[in-house]
């Protein structure tokens, strides 16, 4: 039987890259996609690095779900190229209230928690945003 706790980083790395408003188009916010990762040399656009850093279980006995607080760093090229990117992942997050989705076994029945867009450039490194949210997820076995 599986256990409240899913594969976070994996789901939200799906959906991200599912996302065609997001990832598809010469013109995509985030045209480089979602990785576990810094990628060497992206060259153009942005991307973004999905990381866990905290969660737990929640909501009821009956209904446990994993609250995975996800951190995702966006990089740019250009200090633009990561505000819009950030700025993008951060609505799309959004838009997850009360909008269920299923990525590879996992639901994700929404997000809360939002925090960001935040600029956390480094002195003279690649431009880069950061947006913290708490993503609720139910499902998929180990």
């Amino acid at each position: 039987m599986p256990g409240p706790f899913v594969d976070a980083e994996a789901t939200i790395r799906l959906w991200v890259n599912s996302r065609s408003d997001l990832t598809n188009g010469s013109d995509a916010p985030i045209g480089k996609g979602a990785h576990f990762q810094r990628m060497r040399s992206p060259f153009k656009g942005a991307y973004v690095v999905v990381t866990r850093i905290s969660g737990g279980s929640d909501l009821s006995p009956e209904a446990p779900a994993d609250r995975a607080r996800i951190n995702a760093t966006i990089y740019g090229v250009s200090k633009y190229a990561a505000s819009t990117g950030a700025t993008a992942y951060a609505n799309a997050v959004a838009s997850l209230r009360g909008v269920p989705a299923t990525f590879g076994g996992v639901q994700i029945l929404f997000a809360a928690n939002i925090i960001g867009p935040l600029d956390i450039t480094l002195h003279d490194k690649e431009p880069r945003y950061s947006v913290d949210a708490d993503f609720y997820l139910q499902g998929g076995g180990p």
